[in-house]
């Protein structure tokens, strides 16, 4: 889904752990796929509904204030899947 997306959306790298994953928030849902050597794995893609016009703001390893006019301000913590429990 992320490889489909255009290229001038607002991307984030994100550390996630020992990982680093590209997050990119193209409509309401900020999607984020871990980045896996010098590819994406998109079979893995995670998402969160945001709502419109949410901007996103790093906080720290892992941590990202999601902010928008129609919602409370939130804090949310993310973290690649792990591929030995799937």
């Amino acid at each position: 889904m992320i490889a489909l997306l255009d290229r001038d959306l607002h991307s984030h790298l994100l550390q996630l752990g020992s990982r680093v994953a590209l997050g990119q928030l193209p409509t309401k849902h900020w999607y984020v796929a871990p980045l896996d050597g010098v590819t994406i794995d998109e079979d893995i893609v995670g998402t969160l509904e945001v709502g419109e016009q949410a901007t996103l703001l790093r906080a720290g390893r892992g941590q990202v204030v999601v902010r928008a006019a129609s919602a409370p301000t939130r804090r949310v913590q993310i973290a690649c899947a792990d591929r030995t429990q799937e």
